[in-house]
């Protein structure tokens, strides 16, 4: 079995499914002019991820993510429960109009950038300079160093507040913003060990280790939904790409495996963000630990939590009539439309977001005292979420994701979702395809295709900025250092170790 990798999504499948799932929408009491939006989205995101150049493009996976994961799984889901799609919903027709209008914008600006995008990536050449497997080692080593030099380093006793204003500005505070190493080093040595099997293998000792620890650390230990999944995305997407085989009993495994995340260990990471913030690593160790020895009574209180929040909360914003875990992450309509909805009744809130995008471009030594401005916390506060943060109404750190076209809509209103999102969306697109090149060849493309994995449906206005700014910046760091210098690292480790191997072959016949 092969991990689908489309380059290209034939229009009639989509045509049929938003046909059969609007039909289905108006039959469970949807408002017609809902399920015709509903249809002609899917249809015009289909058009859009064709256009511009499927998977094989990072702009491509751009849309692709967006459309599935703000959009399209929510609405499905809602059908599959039986309930109107237009339900529990402040604005259900002005939101999913703005859905529409956004996609649209996607498509247009989609064929603009084909029309001036150059056929070759400035990446490209790189491709036949690097090698795989020392370069995957070396990735590895330097990521690992420098997260756990992040994380040892934090002092207890201090706020997040504190935290940033005591490593603003450092090297290691530097370091840790373009530590995308790892992802790196899982998509190198997965791309390595295919070539090397000549497709017979997918996982080699380092990638196994290297996912494994970054799952525990970045993902169980930091209670974080994207520490765990990324491994895997960065995984599955090197060998879809590089069209491998998997086998009957790998398939079985990976199933068993998804099975008991998305069962016990999404609740999990739902339970320890409840648990009060700690800010050391043995700390935070040490709540992790204490949950993980009950994952029954985490998973049973994520699942209380989540009942008692809509039986409830008079606050409380959800798109289905009862607790659905792992599914109620997976859509951005809800919250998308309780912000439309506050925009809807006069707070218009402005370009400023994109102001306080271009002050973060300014490094820490040059504005030591830049401001940490989180808008996702300020949009939480004009919903009436912030009571949901641990630290309360007062809590001034800590966010809700919302996506792109809502957080435009809340900027300018249509003016936000017709001019401003596609600007930025017309940069970020030629930008990261233009740096990447073909996925297909290009692992960096890879890794712009995991980072829009989850930056493209939550990243807000932030995510197209970040894509065609600091992202693309990231991805040229690490990728030079990986022909050039990890591979040194990686070498030396490599020639250790056969070195043992020989000496041990020699004493020990």
């Amino acid at each position: 079995m092969r991990i689908p990798f489309p380059i290209r999504i034939p229009l009639s499948y989509s045509c049929a499914f938003a046909v059969v799932l609007a039909v289905i929408q108006v039959i469970e009491g949807t408002a017609l002019t809902f399920s015709l939006m509903s249809l002609a989205f899917i249809l015009i995101a289909t058009v859009a991820f064709n256009v511009a150049g499927g998977f094989a493009r990072p702009s491509g996976s751009y849309i692709f993510f967006y459309a599935m994961f703000a959009v399209i799984v929510g609405l499905t889901y809602k059908a599959l429960l039986g309930e109107p799609a237009d339900s529990n919903l402040a604005v259900p027709q002005t939101t999913m109009l703005v859905y529409v209008a956004g996609i649209f914008g996607m498509l247009c600006v989609a064929y603009l950038k084909n029309l001036v995008l150059p056929s070759k990536g400035l990446l490209d050449d790189l491709t036949k300079r690097i090698d795989l497997e020392a370069a995957s080692i070396g990735c590895v080593i330097v990521g690992f160093v420098i997260y756990f030099a992040g994380v040892l380093t934090v002092k207890g006793g201090e706020t997040a507040e504190e935290i940033y204003a005591n490593n603003s500005g450092t090297v290691l505070s530097a370091l840790n913003q373009v530590n995308h190493f790892i992802p790196l080093g899982l998509i190198l040595g997965v791309t390595y060990t295919i070539k090397r099997s000549n497709g017979r293998r997918f996982l080699n000792v380092t990638v196994t280790v290297a996912a494994i620890l970054s799952m525990i650390f970045s993902g169980i230990i930091a209670t974080s939904k994207q520490g765990l999944f990324e491994p895997l995305i960065c995984i599955m997407a090197a060998a879809a790409a590089l069209r491998y085989r998997f086998s009957t009993g790998q398939v079985a495994t990976f199933m068993l495996g998804m099975a008991f995340t998305f069962y016990y260990l999404v609740p999990y990471i739902q339970a320890g963000k409840g648990v009060v913030a700690a800010t050391t690593f043995s700390q935070t160790a040490e709540n992790a630990y204490t949950l993980l020895t009950d994952l029954e009574g985490a998973r049973e209180r994520t699942a209380e939590a989540g009942r008692e929040a809509i039986e409830v909360d008079d606050y409380s914003v959800h798109y289905f009539n009862t607790s659905q875990g792992i599914f109620d992450r997976l859509q951005m309509i809800s919250i998308d439309d309780a912000l439309i909805d506050v925009t809807e009744q006069g707070h218009v809130f402005g370009l400023m977001p994109l102001l306080y995008d271009v002050y973060n471009l300014v490094p820490h030594f040059i504005w030591p005292d830049k401001p940490l401005i989180a808008i996702g916390n300020i949009y939480s506060h004009e919903i009436g979420m912030a009571h949901y943060s641990t630290a309360g109404e007062d809590d001034n750190t800590t966010g809700i994701s919302f996506s792109p076209t809502s957080d435009a809509f809340h900027m300018a209103r249509w003016t936000g979702v017709l001019l401003v999102a596609p600007g930025l969306w017309f940069c970020c697109f030629f930008v990261m395809d233009f740096i990447c090149g073909d996925t297909r060849q290009s692992p960096w493309g890879l890794l712009m295709f995991a980072m829009c994995a989850h930056i493209a449906p939550e990243g807000m206005m932030n995510g197209p900025f970040y894509l065609t700014t600091f992202g693309p910046m990231v991805v040229l760091f690490v990728t030079l250092l990986s022909v050039y210098v990890l591979p040194v690292i990686g070498n030396v480790l490599r020639t250790r170790s056969k070195a043992t191997l020989r000496e041990g072959d020699v004493e020990f016949p």
